[in-house]
């Protein structure tokens, strides 16, 4: 979930795997280092734990935000052993508890984990998430695991999708059901620094691989879950859609003893350094503009909202670090443009750095993919991602594009249900998977 707005639209200018499934046994094991230390990351008013303030005046069209039903104390990361998770591999589970789900995943099975992964500097880290496995047993040859990756929920810790017993949102529940239905355990990751300790690293794409790709490290260590075929693909939406294409450019050589399958990609906020100045002057982009701000500002302090955004604005942080979408993004669209950046440099900046932390490179990308749009996105307009799947295509990736008349940002997903099940069936089948980069974005 993450928008836009349809004036952004000006800005924009107009290889397949096979092999059997099988039921070896499946090796999760990960090329890094596993020897880096760990600290506790520096706490942020976005934390468990942190002084609860109330929030202010603000548009919430959409209700309060779900309420976490998890015990924050799961969370709490000084209870380990900082050593021990340092010498962990990414993937180690550090604890874990059963979850009784509710909502469309009502009569799986899932666990939540905190589990080892990687920052960006190549430092350890400790993220959170949930592994869910259809009820029943596992046939005997094992299932495919499917890594889920969600959109904004917002950067707080109890906006963490496995701090809920739906994955936060009956949408998303809906899309791990479609894939549990399919006979996959799902991999649902929160990323680093929601439910964990520190500021959520929103759309930090190397962040976002990385957690994405030990929460399958991590399934495979979850012995509850019955056996798994090495066979693994990753889903993703809005947020969660660049995550699928940071995974997708080194899936092989962080897990290269599974077997990557492909991925499929909804609605990818993946080309957001190009649009961040324009998406504080529409009012669907302000509030995720200001989260931005928020979770950037950890690499550059000149955007911490306290200096980057204008009084009126500034005086609503509290809608980023203690609220979650439903408070966050609606909460700054009723403010002037005028009265949000301090100066038209902060957009540019923030632009600068989304280009060098959030984005993805085409040209890295191994496919194969299958993208997805719908045409009535007015958060995020299906020209930015028409114009990445050209990239993609120029780059000579295997790409299916598809969008969805009258779908907008959330319904492209239940609207590509059955296009994502079928593909996915065939990418598991060895079947070669299709292209349609000569008619697509075009």
């Amino acid at each position: 979930m993450l928008a836009v707005g349809a004036a952004l639209t000006a800005v924009v200018a107009c290889s397949g795997r096979g092999g059997d499934r099988t039921g070896e046994p499946a090796a999760a094991t990960t090329t890094r280092p596993t020897g880096t230390e760990y600290k506790v990351p520096a706490t942020h008013p976005s934390d468990w734990g942190a002084p609860e303030v109330e929030l202010p005046e603000a548009p919430r069209p959409y209700g309060p935000s779900p309420a976490a039903t998890a015990d924050p104390a799961f969370y709490d990361v000084t209870t380990l052993d900082a050593e021990a998770i340092a010498a962990a591999e990414p993937g180690a589970v550090l604890r874990s508890e059963p979850v009784s789900l509710t909502g469309p995943l009502t009569g799986a099975s899932g666990w939540r984990i905190l589990y080892r992964s990687t920052t960006a500097a190549d430092t350890s880290a400790v993220v959170s998430g949930m592994v869910l496995a259809p009820d029943g047993s596992a046939p005997p040859d094992g299932r495919p695991v499917a890594a889920w990756a969600h959109g904004t929920t917002g950067i707080a810790d109890r906006c963490a999708p496995s701090a809920t017993s739906n994955l936060f949102y009956d949408d998303y529940a809906a899309e791990a059901r479609r894939l549990l239905d399919q006979g996959f355990v799902v991999a649902a990751t929160d990323y680093h620094g929601l439910g964990t300790p520190g500021v959520h690293s929103y759309h930090v794409s190397d962040e976002l691989a990385l957690a994405t790709v030990d929460s399958v490290a991590a399934a495979h260590r979850i012995d509850a879950v019955g056996p798994l075929t090495r066979s693994w693909v990753v889903v993703g939406h809005s947020e969660g859609g660049l995550a699928a294409l940071a995974v997708d450019q080194r899936a092989d050589e962080v897990l290269p003893g599974l077997d990557y399958r492909g991925a499929v990609v909804a609605a990818p906020s993946a080309q957001l350094g190009s649009v961040a100045a324009a998406m504080f002057a529409v009012p669907e982009g302000r509030g995720y503009a200001a989260l931005l701000l928020e979770a950037a500002a950890e690499l550059n302090p000149s955007l911490d909202p306290a200096v980057a955004l204008q009084p009126a604005a500034t005086a609503r942080e509290a809608l980023l670090t203690h609220g979650c979408w439903e408070e966050a993004v609606p909460g700054f669209a009723d403010l002037d443009a005028t009265e949000m950046l301090a100066s038209l440099e902060v957009g540019e900046l923030l632009g600068k750095v989304l280009d060098t932390c959030c984005a993805s490179d085409p040209k890295a990308a191994l496919g194969p993919l299958l993208v997805v749009h719908g045409e009535a996105d007015q958060p995020l307009p299906a020209e930015l991602t028409a114009g990445l799947v050209k990239d993609l295509c120029a780059a000579g990736v295997t790409v299916e594009y598809r969008t969805y008349p009258g779908a907008d940002h959330d319904e492209v997903m239940a609207a590509s249900g059955e296009d994502g099940r079928r593909w996915l069936a065939d990418r598991l089948d060895g079947v070669d998977p299709p292209s349609n980069c000569a008619t697509a974005a075009h």
